[in-house]
């Protein structure tokens, strides 16, 4: 049966709900040529019901408005009602509505802080940028922009929530533990999240060009792990404590060893995910930037690199650190 004749039937039956909802995909679907009919049970609903009064706003994207600001009077009188779904829905489009006018502009951030508050994801993430880049005549607030893209994924998992933190994130060079920008852009990948997948695959090429630092930090459960690994470049390739210490820091993300020992043993942080619990295009860009700082600091060829990579796995569960092998793996000498 046509969305039509169900409007009808809804329209008839006194379903509001139900005929608002295919009120809206009527219009979606033929735009100017909506039938007449659906806006006449817009503009009557639209009285009694906050469902109509919404659908009927965003009614006049297709059609004139009988006042010049009857859409902003129905979708305040939609973001009164009950149903906090319906309220956020129409908050969100009010800031819209706010932010096109010049002197209403300000009223956008309290609008979209409000539809936040109710759930609403795409509010979480506007809002961000209007403190990230002072838009609403709002001033800048990177750190209140941060607070609000995790709130986004925390309390509502949200997709486009996900590429707009991983984009924040390695916009701003942060280094964190708690949220690993590849693993936000995989999960919203898999999600279908609209240019998730694009964001990978452009990170994957850049860290194939340069290499020179994760995106992230690598947070083990103890220092076991990186002194291991530091005793073992030590013994096997002649270099200083000092010097391998951050070169191990490096691997793990870290400016320096005395950062990533704090980190550890402050124990503020949630330990991170090793090698093997890792997704595989978050491990195969984790690899690539390790034997690059491998190669940047030994300055050693990349074959050189990769098998001391393959040895040591730095940030991996498993295995034990060792380059004793490192002369019969590899062909080529050191020094």
């Amino acid at each position: 049966m046509a969305k039509i004749d169900l409007f009808r039937i809804a329209v008839q039956e006194r379903e509001t709900i139900e005929a608002c909802d295919l009120a809206a995909i009527i219009m979606d679907a033929m735009g100017k040529e909506t039938p007449q009919e659906v806006f006449d049970f817009l503009d009557r609903s639209a009285r009694k019901s906050p469902y109509a009064a919404l659908a009927c706003a965003s009614s006049f994207f297709l059609r004139d408005m009988p006042q010049p600001d009857h859409r902003l009077k129905l979708l305040k009188r939609a973001a009164r009602a009950d149903d906090e779904e319906l309220a956020a829905d129409a908050y969100y489009a009010l800031a819209v509505e706010y932010s096109l006018v010049e002197k209403t502009v300000r009223k956008a951030l309290s609008a979209l802080e409000r539809a936040a508050d109710l759930g609403h994801g795409d509010a979480y993430v506007r809002l961000a940028r209007g403190y990230e880049f002072g838009l609403y005549r709002n001033r800048i607030n990177v750190d209140r922009a941060y607070y609000n893209l995790c709130l986004c994924i925390d309390q509502l998992d949200y997709g486009p929530g996900k590429v707009a933190l991983a984009d924040f994130i390695i916009r701003h060079g942060i280094q964190s533990d708690e949220y690993n920008p590849i693993e936000l852009l995989h999960e919203a990948a898999e999600e279908g999240v609209e240019g998730a997948q694009e964001r990978l695959d452009a990170l994957n090429e850049i860290a194939a060009e340069y290499k020179a630092r994760l995106p992230y930090l690598i947070v083990p459960r103890d220092m076991n792990r990186p002194e291991m690994v530091r005793a073992a470049i030590v013994n096997e390739l002649n270099v200083g404590e000092e010097f391998a210490s951050e070169l191990v820091a490096r691997l793990f993300g870290f400016d320096g060893w005395g950062m990533l020992e704090a980190t550890v043993i402050g124990g503020s942080h949630g330990e991170s995910d090793y090698d093997e619990d890792c997704a595989p295009d978050d491990l195969h860009l984790r690899r690539s930037v390790q034997v690059t700082i491998i190669q940047e600091e030994l300055d050693v060829p990349e074959d050189f690199a990769e098998v001391v990579w393959d040895l040591l796995r730095p940030t991996a569960r498993s295995g034990k650190p060792s380059l004793r092998a490192l002369d019969k793996t590899y062909k080529g000498r050191f020094f």
